[in-house]
């Protein structure tokens, strides 16, 4: 006589079945029409390519968040100024005047300095102004930046 326990390891059920039990089960003739008892158990190709690509998929994915976490740390760890430091000033207001300044940056990155060319380009308000930095009176970067200024003096 069989008892529930045998029944439901012969069912292949999950349970104390054991991986001989398993194997009874489709050894008895309950598995799928058309496969074996091989087929029955293993993976097919096409599973393992589908659960390969998305293995591999999700791995470069996170690469790509690792080298952009790491790209910002070595952007953050560079030890001298920026274009975008020299031309801050220039943003807080809507009035640019076409007279060259120049300055530094204190104390914080002694031997720099930078210089900034504002010219207008239209008539509208439309500035180019050319932005240097210089570093023991050698160009270390410069740019180029467009303003829109259009509360500014016209020139006659």
């Amino acid at each position: 006589m069989k008892t529930r326990r045998d029944i439901t390891e012969w069912q292949g059920r999950p349970g104390p079945a054991s991986a001989a039990g398993c194997r009874c089960h489709f050894e008895a003739g309950n598995q799928l029409p058309g496969q074996s008892v091989k087929s029955a158990l293993a993976f097919t190709l096409l599973e393992v390519m589908i659960a390969a690509a998305i293995f591999f998929l999700a791995m470069l994915s996170l690469l790509g968040v690792l080298s952009t976490g790491i790209h910002a740390a070595t952007l953050l760890q560079r030890n001298y100024p920026t274009l975008d430091m020299a031309v801050a000033k220039l943003t807080l207001t809507n009035k640019l005047e076409e007279v060259p300044e120049t300055g530094d940056f204190g104390e914080i990155y002694p031997g720099y300095r930078y210089l900034l060319s504002p010219h207008e380009l239209l008539t509208n308000g439309l500035f180019q102004v050319d932005v240097t930095v210089y570093h023991q009176d050698k160009v270390f970067s410069s740019m180029s930046i467009l303003l829109f200024r259009p509360d500014s003096q016209k020139k006659f």
